[in-house]
C-alpha cells in the first residue's frame, strides 16, 4: 500500500514528485520572465537535478510505467468509490479492492523504488541480493523478485537499491560534475551507485560517465536498481575499465535491446492514462493536451538520441549548459510553482497537473484532508477558496454552483453524491 507521496529530491532548494511532472523551487519566480534569467548558480543546479527527474519521468520504461501505474491506481480508487453503496473511508486500502491487482501492482510499484531515507554512512558492509518474501503473494514461488540490499556500518537493516537511488544517483552526478552542486560523499541515495561501483567493480569506480551510463540503461528496466547491479557484474567480467566509453554501451546495448518492447509497451498506454487524469473536453483540456506534448517530446527525444541524460557527460560545462537549454526548447517544461505557492509554467496554465496530486494524496497518503491545492489556491485568491472545505472536506466542494478544480474532477468522476470519512478523525 502506497503511503506517501512519491517525492525525491526532498531538500530546501527543490523537489520532483514523481509521475505528477511538478518542479518545486525554494525561490521568488516571475511569471512572464525567462526561467533562466531568474537562477543564479546555485539555483540552476538545484533546477538540473529536478529537471533530471523529469526527465526520467519522460525517457525511461521506469518513469513511464510508474506514470501509468499511477493513474490505474487512481482510477481503481475512484471506482470504488463509486460503485460504494455507503460512506467510504479514506485513505483507501487497495487490499480491499474489487479491481484486480490493484494491491499487487501497488506494492510492486513501491518495490521498484527501494528506499528513500536521506542517510549519511560510513562504509557498506555487503551487497546482497535477497528474495522479497513480502511480495511473495503475487510473484510466487519458484520465480519470486529480489532485492539488491546495501548493508551498512554494520546494521541489520539494509537500505534497498531501487529506482530511487538510479534516479538520484544520475541528477547529482550531472549536477556536481557539469552545473558544480556542492560534492556529496557517501550519502544515500544520492551516491548509491557509487557506492555499489566502489564495493563491486572498485576500478570502474572513478569512471563517473559509465556510472551514470550504465544508471541510464538500468532505468529502462522496470526493477532498475537489479538491472544495474547485473550490468556492472558484466562490466567486471569484460574488463570494462579498459574500455572506451562506445566500446562499454555496445556491451550495454546487447544486454538490454529486449527492453526496447517495453518502453514501446508504456508508450501505447500513456495517451489513456493522461486522459484519465487530465480529461478531455473539460477544462483540463489544456493540461492534456501539453502533456502529451511534454512525454512524447521526451520519447521522441529518447528515440533519437538513446541516452539524452549521459550525454551531459560528454560535454564541457559550457556546452553542457546549452545542451540543457535544448532539452527544454525541445522537450519543454512541466509545471514550476515557487516558495511562494505562484505557479511558473509556459504560455500554457498548468495548474490543473496539481489536482490529480490533490486525488492521489487524499486517496493513499492522507494526514488530514486538507486539500493539497489549498495553498495555491489561497495565493491566487481563488473565487472557490472557503477555507473550512477545504481543510476538512475538498470533495464538498462539488455542493457548490461554481466549482474549483478539485471539484470539478470530482464531479467528472460522477462522485458529487458520496459521502467520505477520513480515518481518525
Amino acid at each position: 500500500m502506497l503511503s506517501k507521496m512519491p517525492h525525491v529530491s526532498r531538500t530546501n532548494f527543490g523537489e520532483y514528485i514523481i509521475s505528477f511532472f511538478l518542479i518545486k523551487l525554494n525561490t521568488c519566480l516571475q511569471d512572464g520572465l525567462s526561467l533562466f534569467d531568474q537562477l543564479d548558480e546555485e539555483k540552476l543546479s538545484t533546477f538540473v537535478h529536478e529537471y533530471l527527474h523529469f526527465l526520467q519521468d519522460v525517457t525511461t520504461v521506469s518513469g513511464l510505467a510508474r506514470f501509468v501505474s499511477m493513474s490505474k491506481l487512481i482510477q481503481a480508487c475512484i471506482y470504488e468509490i463509486y460503485q460504494s453503496k455507503g460512506p467510504v473511508e479514506l485513505p483507501y486500502s487497495l487490499d480491499k479492492s474489487s479491481v484486480e491487482n490493484a494491491d499487487a501492482e501497488s506494492e510492486i510499484q513501491g518495490f521498484y523504488l527501494g528506499s528513500d531515507r536521506h542517510l549519511k554512512i560510513h562504509h557498506i558492509d555487503s551487497i546482497q541480493v535477497e528474495r522479497e518474501s513480502l511480495l511473495d503473494t503475487w510473484i510466487p514461488f519458484p520465480e519470486g523478485i529480489h532485492a539488491v540490499n546495501l548493508y551498512f556500518d554494520e546494521k541489520s537493516e539494509p537500505y534497498v537499491f531501487g529506482s530511487t537511488c538510479i534516479r538520484e544517483s544520475i541528477s547529482y552526478l550531472i549536477e556536481h560534475l557539469k552545473f558544480d552542486a556542492k560534492v556529496r560523499i557517501k550519502e544515500l541515495p544520492y551516491n548509491s551507485c557509487e557506492l555499489v561501483c566502489e564495493h563491486l567493480y572498485p576500478e570502474l569506480a572513478r569512471r563517473k560517465d559509465v556510472i551514470v551510463l550504465l544508471a541510464e540503461h538500468s532505468l529502462m528496466h522496470y526493477h532498475s536498481g537489479r538491472m544495474f547491479f547485473e550490468l556492472l557484474l558484466k562490466m567486471k567480467q569484460s574488463k570494462a575499465v579498459n574500455l572506451s566509453l562506445a566500446e562499454i554501451e555496445k556491451i550495454c546495448l546487447e544486454e538490454t535491446s529486449h527492453l526496447n518492447m517495453d518502453f514501446d509497451k508504456a508508450c501505447q498506454e500513456i495517451d489513456g492514462a493522461v486522459d484519465f487524469l487530465y480529461p478531455l473536453n473539460t477544462p483540463f483540456s489544456q493540461a492534456n493536451s501539453y502533456l502529451k506534448h511534454l512525454i512524447r517530446g521526451g520519447i521522441s527525444y529518447k528515440k533519437r538520441y538513446n541516452l539524452p541524460m549521459s550525454l551531459f557527460l560528454t560535454l564541457d560545462q559550457n556546452n553542457a549548459n546549452y545542451y540543457l537549454r535544448t532539452l527544454v526548447r525541445e522537450i519543454g517544461l512541466p509545471l514550476i510553482v515557487n516558495n511562494q505557492h505562484e505557479t511558473f509554467s509556459t504560455e500554457a496554465d498548468l495548474s490543473y497537473f496539481l489536482v490529480p496530486i490533490a486525488l492521489y494524496q487524499l486517496f493513499f497518503c492522507l494526514k488530514s484532508p486538507e486539500c493539497y491545492l489549498y495553498p495555491y489556491c489561497e495565493t491566487a485568491k481563488h473565487p472557490c477558496l472557503g477555507k473550512l472545505l477545504c481543510h476538512d472536506s475538498p470533495w464538498k466542494q462539488v455542493e457548490k454552483d461554481k466549482l474549483c478544480p478539485f471539484a470539478a474532477l470530482w464531479h467528472h468522476y460522477s462522485l458529487s453524491d458520496k459521502e467520505v470519512q477520513c480515518r481518525g478523525r
